[in-house]
């Protein structure tokens, strides 16, 4: 039973009472018993099952549960003896309910065939001799019977069934508001979408796109970052099928998505921009996050219909500042905002899913750095040294990473980061080299020690000796030997 501990998963059973009986199916597994493992497993989801009927109609007032008690209550007065109820049981908790799904419907009847093949003879009537045998129940069939009950009944809140999206949003919020994505995922998970069928998490799922990329009232901008992420961890948790129920329904998905820009969003009341206004409006826009979300997502980007795509690249294009942030420099814009212009600069670094070739992508990328940095009043302050950060950095290799690109990020990293113009830029820019070096191979430990070697913001920078040895150990480390003396003289400006 691999990745399933029966005895971890038992622990995570609701009720107490099916845990205890849960023991037997425990003790007859582990001594081979897989007949009984079968005959006793379907009986314990039928009393499972059952019991999260009675829940549901008794405290939560549900009109299906009850439908199936009052029949259940009927054929045992009819013939008290009969077992006939049973029969249809999982058909009527699917029809009544939303505890399971069509496809979970099957998986439960195809249990309750094999606990019949496993406790009744099977006569072959074709045999001269009427042989009577038994189905031999095998390990597999019975783990795989195992980790399905759990997954469908044993593991499945009641309330699950009901209809609570707007409950678990209200968690969610309420979870983020406290301690931010800490545990978060993990949280959701084992909390609600592990529990609840399919069809109830596609309806949250599209709740949460309509909150995050669609509404804009006070309520929807106060927990689009908390929604965002429940939106990204719910997605993760079945990437293909969240693009396929994108794909079947892009009107809803895409056709209610607005054109968003910074200055649409300050409007005409003179809002100052500065940065704590970039960051609000970060945090705040539904256009910013859904081009984050495709950033972490870029195979989403290809779903997308043709109005949506026409939408994101505007908003792209015209963000920070409506002058061609590729073709102009700072000081020949209309706004002549640097942070403004920085933000437009890594707004489009980042959005490599949108490019066609990534090759030229980073050509882009270097022009527009040269835009923003032969302004001279951009080196006054610190946090103006790195224009592409950690962060950025990061959104950029995967998504190249994702388009099988790793080489000409690396490339395109190196030239970056070898590209200081101040000294303390160095440090930042080198500390970045660092973080990536697992994937250098020989010839990139070669490229940094010669864009080093040429710029002399790195050769006669105060930290020179910790970046050579840096780079010696990338080097050993990707290529298993030292750096050869002769090898050395090549660099003379840093040895």
């Amino acid at each position: 039973m691999a990745d399933f501990i029966l005895e971890e998963q038992i622990e995570n059973v609701i009720n107490k009472t099916t845990k205890e009986y849960l023991k037997e199916v425990l003790s007859s597994y582990y001594n081979g018993n897989y007949r009984a493992v079968v005959v006793v497993l379907y009986t314990i989801v039928i009393y499972d099952l059952l019991k999260k009927i009675v829940i549901l109609k008794e405290i939560y007032n549900d009109k299906g549960a009850e439908k199936i008690i009052g029949e259940i209550k009927k054929q045992q007065s009819n013939n008290p003896k009969s077992p006939e109820w049973e029969g249809s049981l999982i058909e009527d908790v699917y029809k009544e309910t939303k505890l399971i799904s069509a496809v979970e419907k099957d998986e439960l009847l195809h249990l309750k065939n094999e606990r019949n093949y496993a406790a009744h003879p099977i006569i072959n009537i074709d045999d001269e001799n009427e042989k009577l045998v038994l189905k031999q129940i095998t390990k597999e069939t019975a783990s795989d019977l195992i980790r399905k009950a759990f997954e469908i009944v044993f593991l499945r809140d009641a309330i699950l069934a009901k209809n609570i999206v707007n409950d678990i949003i209200s968690d969610l919020n309420l979870y983020y508001e406290r301690v931010k994505t800490e545990g978060l995922e993990n949280y959701l998970n084992t909390k609600y979408f592990r529990r609840m069928i399919q069809e109830r998490k596609d309806s949250l799922f599209k709740s949460l796109w309509k909150f995050v990329f669609i509404l804009s009232d006070d309520e929807c901008n106060k927990n689009r970052e908390s929604n965002y992420w429940g939106l990204v961890f719910l997605y993760n948790e079945n990437k293909n099928h969240y693009q396929n129920l994108i794909k079947k329904d892009k009107d809803y998905y895409f056709n209610k998505l607005q054109l968003e820009t910074i200055k649409s969003w300050c409007g005409s009341g003179g809002i100052d921009v500065n940065y704590d206004t970039i960051i609000m409006f970060k945090s705040i826009s539904r256009i910013t996050n859904l081009i984050k979300f495709l950033e972490s997502a870029p195979e989403i980007y290809a779903v997308l219909n043709d109005y949506a795509k026409n939408i994101l690249k505007q908003s792209i294009n015209h963000m920070y500042i409506e002058d061609d942030v590729v073709e102009k420099s700072l000081y020949q814009v209309n706004n002549q905002n640097s942070d403004l212009f920085k933000e437009q600069v890594k707004l489009k670094s980042d959005t490599v899913f949108m490019s066609g070739n990534i090759t030229n992508h980073f050509e882009m990328v270097f022009k527009m750095i040269n835009n923003y940095t032969n302004t001279a009043h951009n080196w006054t302050e610190p946090n103006n040294y790195c224009i592409l950060d950690d962060s950025n950095l990061e959104v950029i290799f995967y998504q190249s990473e994702f388009r099988d690109c790793k080489e000409e990020f690396l490339k395109f990293l190196i030239r970056y980061c070898i590209g200081a113009q101040k000294y303390l830029q160095a440090q930042y820019l080198f500390s970045y080299l660092k973080k990536y070096k697992k994937y250098f191979k020989e010839e990139h430990c070669y490229m940094i020690l010669e864009g080093m070697n040429n710029n002399s913001q790195y050769y006669e920078n105060n930290d020179k000796t910790t970046f050579i040895r840096e780079v010696e150990k990338m080097f050993k480390d990707s290529s298993g030997k030292e750096l050869a003396k002769e090898e050395k003289e090549l660099y003379g400006n840093l040895y």
